[in-house]
């Protein structure tokens, strides 16, 4: 079995066989972060944007019970282009974050290990983005809350294993990360009203 993180990865979390996934990348002695990107992780990063596209041209985004709002061709690409560039500063930000948190709490602190662990635990999030699709804001919140709360889980189950530190200290760097991701995604989302209300996306007006 290759010790680096895989495609097939993601096809054992679904499977419920996460554990086999944190021993594998936990016994790794090396992980490259090129091939943790690379192989996986920019993949995973396209997925949601590149449904939102489809859905958005096809369907137009449904945030209530009147008509969907529609945006232009280039409208669309330019926002799931942005929505595929916060992705990826998410990944990096988020990587570079456990790195530098890891040596405060004795975990391993190679950045192939911090970026599989947040790549593997953004799995979730990640696949959800399918249901953009269809746009539908009710939908995607049903849909991505929950998919959210399994990748916080992932993240506070298999950080000890891979990073390589006990329970309490896993459970106080997790908690730690998700604080500072938290702030950053509600800093993400006020931005990107702002840029819509501005025009720059659906036709919103306030």
């Amino acid at each position: 079995m290759p010790k680096h993180l895989t495609p097939h990865d993601a096809l054992l979390l679904l499977l419920g066989q996460q554990q086999r996934v944190f021993k594998k990348l936990g016994a790794s002695a090396r992980i490259g972060m090129a091939r943790v990107f690379w192989g996986y992780a920019l993949w995973l990063g396209l997925l949601p944007p590149l449904c939102a596209y489809l859905g958005a041209r096809r369907h137009g985004w449904r945030l209530g019970p009147g008509e969907p709002l529609y945006m232009s061709d280039a409208m669309a690409l330019a926002v799931s282009g942005a929505y595929f560039a916060a992705m990826l500063a998410g990944f990096f930000l988020a990587t570079a974050l456990a790195a530098w948190m890891a040596r405060s709490y004795a975990a391993r602190n190679s950045l192939g290990h911090c970026g599989a662990l947040i790549a593997l635990a953004g799995t979730p999030f990640a696949l959800g983005g399918v249901f953009h699709l269809y746009p539908s804001l009710a939908l995607n919140l049903g849909v991505l809350i929950p998919a959210s709360v399994w990748s916080a889980a992932l993240l506070y189950a298999g950080l000890p294993k891979i990073l390589r530190t006990n329970s309490a200290r896993g459970m106080l760097m997790a908690s730690s990360l998700i604080g500072v991701l938290l702030v950053a995604l509600a800093g993400l989302l006020a931005l990107t009203m702002l840029l819509w209300v501005n025009g720059l996306g659906p036709g919103l007006a306030v």
